[in-house]
């Protein structure tokens, strides 16, 4: 990286933008886990930096989802 006048730079310093990136796309915890190659369980949570945008974001899509699940199932009762 020394074109970039980037010093002490290592692969391995994006995994705090992976591992944010893979909760905020919601991939299950234990994937990211082993993807990231974590020996001890519970690494994950020192590279995930979710913002508030993004944490708010997950809980409407949720939301969201479930709501439609139930109005399909109500659809499908009747």
């Amino acid at each position: 990286m020394s074109d970039a006048k980037v010093e002490d730079f290592q692969f391995r310093d994006f995994r705090h933008c992976a591992r944010t990136r893979w909760a905020a796309a919601g991939l299950p915890y234990e994937v990211a886990e082993i993807a990231m190659g974590h020996k001890l369980p519970g690494m994950h949570d020192r590279y995930t930096n979710l913002s508030n945008g993004q944490i708010r974001e997950a809980f409407q899509k949720m939301a969201t989802t479930w709501q439609q699940g139930k109005q399909s199932a109500a659809g499908a009762n009747q």
